[in-house]
């Protein structure tokens, strides 16, 4: 069963769906996070304010939009928010200000960069729509959530060549409907 199906199911009360969603996601956004933090305390505070948020807004999905597209646009929103007060608003003594300093530029660079990377991630979300299924996984699990190519052939019971096989194609298929996108890392 898909995960837009689970989410149907979910939003018409049946719990047992609700709770299998709410154990896929949990995963989903936290990898999310931890692909772009390397802090695990962070990504779990930010997992736990993301799934809050798509709880709260979870009776107003529409039922007809890509669950996983609403769902990670939450979690984009949830991270610009924290990076916006993060750096608006940075917790240091005084011993951390040189350093700080020295990294400043290289904060902002980095920030651009992933701004850059929400946005390619967003585009892909919404291009996923004109996949196969097993295609959309494939390059979910890949690219959204920095699976390695061995992790997504386990996670999808595929062969590690199969694995390679559907993300060339679905990646060709994705650039014959934009052809201007490209991912700033192509995964082997």
């Amino acid at each position: 069963m898909g995960e837009n199906d689970l989410a149907r199911f979910a939003q018409q009360g049946n719990r047992e769906a609700f709770e299998i969603l709410c154990e896929q996601i949990i995963s989903k956004i936290f990898r999310y996070f931890s692909h772009r933090l390397h802090d695990k305390e962070v990504c779990e505070d930010l997992t736990s304010e993301t799934m809050w948020k798509i709880l709260n807004a979870f009776p107003k999905w529409s039922g007809n939009e890509n669950f996983s597209a609403w769902m990670f646009t939450i979690a984009k929103y949830t991270f610009y928010d924290f990076l916006r007060e993060k750096y608006k608003n940075p917790e240091m003594n005084f011993s951390q200000i040189g350093e700080e300093i020295e990294n400043f530029a290289i904060s902002e660079e980095l920030i651009r960069n992933e701004q850059l990377d929400i946005e390619k991630e967003t585009l892909l979300e919404n291009l996923l729509g004109v996949l196969p299924e097993k295609h959309q996984s494939v390059l979910r699990l890949r690219y959204l959530l920095g699976y390695t190519a061995e992790e997504t052939a386990q996670e999808l019971g595929l062969s590690l060549a199969n694995v390679k096989v559907i993300q060339h194609r679905a990646l060709q298929k994705v650039r014959d409907y934009h052809p201007d996108f490209s991912y700033p890392f192509e995964k082997v």
